[in-house]
């Protein structure tokens, strides 16, 4: 049996280019397949991420709820510190005994107009008095130390002959009931 030489060529060429022709789709076809599956594996990772995170915090809800009641019960508790009995007498006596104590003389004391916020107010009152650098220091100290809650805000020093004149705005704060 003879096989004639250009059927054999042919066929090899034929055998060439289907393979060539199915080596080309398998590799655009898989190709493109695997760029899919590794799109989909890296959603997945992301995904599976994410739920780890989310199911974390979930986990933990109810730990997290046990903060936020046990800061709200503090928060209450240090809201009832403030003082409530804020008058402007008794801020009066406050900054008078300061003073004296301190060496200075109050020349100027006038209520402000009271802030009241959801849980607390804020009594301003306008403060001028004479003292030395050394005794308004001590002063500004000792309104920082004080238990009762109260700031300085607007501090204005102007030279006079018996000493320095201060200004600023006293601010005390308290606390107000609210209703839950």
């Amino acid at each position: 049996m003879k096989i004639d030489r250009q059927f054999l060529t042919q066929a090899a060429v034929n055998l060439v280019v289907v393979a060539a022709v199915l080596a080309a789709g398998w590799s655009f076809v898989i190709g493109d397949m695997q760029k899919r599956q590794r799109r989909a594996m890296s959603e997945e990772r992301h995904l599976r991420d994410e739920f780890l995170a989310k199911w974390s915090k979930a986990n933990q809800l109810d730990q997290y709820r046990g903060q936020i009641e046990e800061m709200e019960s503090e928060f209450a508790n240090v809201l009832r510190l403030l003082p409530s009995d804020v008058t402007p007498e008794s801020s009066h006596r406050f900054m008078v005994e300061a003073s004296e104590k301190l060496g200075g003389r109050i020349t100027g004391f006038e209520a402000q107009p009271t802030l009241v916020y959801d849980f607390y107010a804020e009594h301003p009152y306008s403060v001028s008095l004479v003292m030395d650098f050394e005794s308004l220091m001590g002063l500004l100290e000792w309104i920082e130390n004080h238990p009762r809650l109260a700031t300085t805000d607007e501090l204005a020093i102007l030279a006079r002959e018996e000493g320095l004149g201060v200004q600023f705005t006293l601010k005390e704060f308290s606390y107000v009931e609210f209703e839950e």
